[in-house]
């Protein structure tokens, strides 16, 4: 990051996130459509942040995504008793997701490998 964000933009960023976690957790019970919403605030702080909340902001894009991955195979095979076990797998899967980040973000602490699929 080429210029020093202040301290009270990265408060308010840091705050923005953490109601994103919540909003994404949420979208674990409406069926993801709160993460629309989530996804789309993410993108909007994406620029206020430094490596630590960076990391949170690539961990929740790939929560989003991912998350809508599963989804949509949970759909396809929805016919099958399999489409079943993969929303259920899916729900823990957000929920635990969330609350790591929330976590981590909570203690300052950056997310390592965002990109894995794992919590």
């Amino acid at each position: 990051m080429s210029e020093q964000i202040p301290d009270h933009v990265l408060k308010n960023t840091k705050d923005s996130l953490m109601l994103i976690y919540l909003i994404y957790a949420a979208g674990a019970f409406t069926l993801g459509f709160t993460t629309i919403l989530g996804v789309i605030w993410t993108y909007l702080e994406r620029e206020k942040v430094d490596e630590v909340l960076q990391s949170h902001v690539s961990f929740l894009f790939q929560t989003f995504w991912k998350s809508w991955a599963l989804m949509m195979v949970g759909v396809m095979l929805g016919f099958f008793f399999l489409g079943f076990l993969i929303f259920v797998l899916w729900f823990f899967w957000l929920l635990v997701r969330c609350f790591r980040g929330f976590r981590a973000l909570r203690a300052d602490q950056p997310i390592t490998n965002p990109q894995r699929w794992v919590f």
